[in-house]
């Protein structure tokens, strides 16, 4: 075990030196779900690219995204509007074309993210049980072309497997009625590597 972490560790610092942080943003829509407004939601933060080897890349992310959507049945529909900080780890793969100029590539991510926001205030937890209802978690697939070495483009569909409100006694008193599960989204972004 301690060889393996060595060889790991020993990769990392390789790597390191051609490492890129950077800054991403860009926007989603959740174009499936009717009950969801089909207006666009955004994300912002920071990203690191780590190269790996033939083509691979490893690319974890630390945003603020935002969720956006109708709840509500026959008597009434409330606007909610989610907050999260998230972290997804991509793993590109994609061929280096004219000198590192042009890299088109494809993606798998992981994430996990933590509701921060409801309708624009902090969310109030009163316990630890309120707390693990906050969480969200779900991946991505997606593609991108990297253009001189510093800017990315990607577009990714991202399936959210995290409950955007739980019935079961929400941490806010007003979403207690609600049980909205997060619908897909398609994602675009750009990121600038420095």
């Amino acid at each position: 075990m301690k060889k393996l972490i060595a060889v790991v560790a020993a990769a990392l610092i390789c790597t390191g030196a051609f490492a890129k942080v950077g800054l991403i943003g860009g926007v989603s829509f959740s174009p499936q779900n009717v009950s969801f407004k089909d207006l666009q939601q955004w994300h912002a933060g920071l990203t690191w690219e780590i190269p790996l080897v033939i083509g691979f890349s490893l690319q974890p992310s630390l945003l603020y995204a935002t969720k956006a959507g109708i709840a509500g049945n026959e008597m009434s529909a409330e606007s909610l509007k989610m907050g999260y900080v998230q972290l997804p780890v991509q793993l590109l793969w994609g061929p280096d074309i004219a000198n590192g100029n042009f890299k088109p590539y494809i993606f798998a991510e992981p994430y996990v993210g933590y509701n921060l926001t409801q309708n624009g205030q902090w969310v109030d937890v009163k316990n630890i049980k309120d707390a693990g209802k906050l969480f969200d978690w779900g991946g991505g697939l997606g593609v991108g072309v990297k253009l001189f070495k510093h800017l990315q483009v990607t577009g990714k569909y991202v399936w959210s497997f995290g409950s955007i409100v739980a019935a079961d006694g929400a941490v806010n008193e007003e979403y207690k009625n609600f049980d909205i599960k997060s619908p897909g989204a398609i994602t675009i972004s750009a990121a600038i590597l420095f």
